[in-house]
């Protein structure tokens, strides 16, 4: 059919195919069909490197052993900082409580987490929900960001131990 008849085309999704062979992707509407239009090649080899690299990549997107003992030991001690209190979103929590909460977070965030910074921004900082800051109340009263107290507890685990909630 002439070019008149194929000015006004639409795609029909219904009567469109793909060449499987990874050459051309085709769609006919009406009398017209439309070949290299709507078409791309993507040879084989470069699929699967592509597929490869995505793999690769998210099989690195969980922590390292070392990082996984920081994130462990990081929970663990706030579980035991017993005279703090941890607040989200305005309502005070236990120790015991705030380390669940952690954990979980993690759980559910462990494929975007690779280091124990990650863990401490994405899992123990704010809310995901409000975006508000978690607090923690010190012994003696005054207010900090959990941010900053857990990455000072982490500075203090790489330096080589440190006392728990010394900050």
């Amino acid at each position: 059919m002439g070019n008149q008849a194929c000015q006004n085309l639409r795609l029909d999704p219904s009567r469109a195919r793909f060449d499987t062979r990874g050459a051309t992707a085709l769609a006919w509407s009406g009398n017209c069909h439309i070949d290299h239009m709507a078409s791309f090649q993507l040879p084989r080899r470069a699929l699967l490197a592509l597929v490869l690299g995505l793999a690769a990549a998210a099989a690195q997107a969980t922590p390292s052993a070392s990082e996984q003992k920081l994130i462990d030991t990081l929970i663990l001690r706030v579980s035991k900082m017993t005279t703090m209190t941890f607040m989200r979103n305005g309502n005070e929590h236990d120790a015991a409580d705030a380390a669940k909460h952690m954990q979980a977070k993690f759980d559910y965030f462990k494929d975007d987490i690779t280091t124990a910074e990650d863990f401490i921004d994405r899992c123990a900082s704010r809310s995901e929900v409000t975006g508000k800051p978690y607090k923690v109340k010190m012994p003696n009263g005054s207010m900090r960001d959990a941010n900053e107290f857990l990455n000072a507890e982490l500075r203090a685990l790489r330096r080589g131990g440190g006392k728990p909630g010394a900050g």
